[in-house]
């Protein structure tokens, strides 16, 4: 079992994650559809769509790992 110096760090890191990645699906999802330039292709629109879900999977991921390390410190 981890130290709960070990257990920070990991939460620390989790966070500059979840920061990082939460930037990038804003912006994909602000992306789609705003594309000043003009109509966008339906396939461009769906591979953004996709791409920002995938990332916001990855997201809902990370926040569960952040409860589970809070909960192990609480508990430890």
């Amino acid at each position: 079992m981890p130290s709960k110096d070990e257990l920070r760090q990991q939460l620390t890191e989790l966070n500059q994650q979840i920061a990082e990645l939460g930037g990038e699906t804003d912006e994909l999802f602000a992306q789609t559809g705003g594309d000043t330039d003009g109509a966008q292709d339906s396939e461009d629109v769906a591979a953004e769509l996709t791409n920002a879900e995938e990332t916001q999977g990855m997201l809902d991921a990370l926040y569960k790992r952040r409860e589970r390390l809070r909960a192990e410190l609480d508990a430890g």
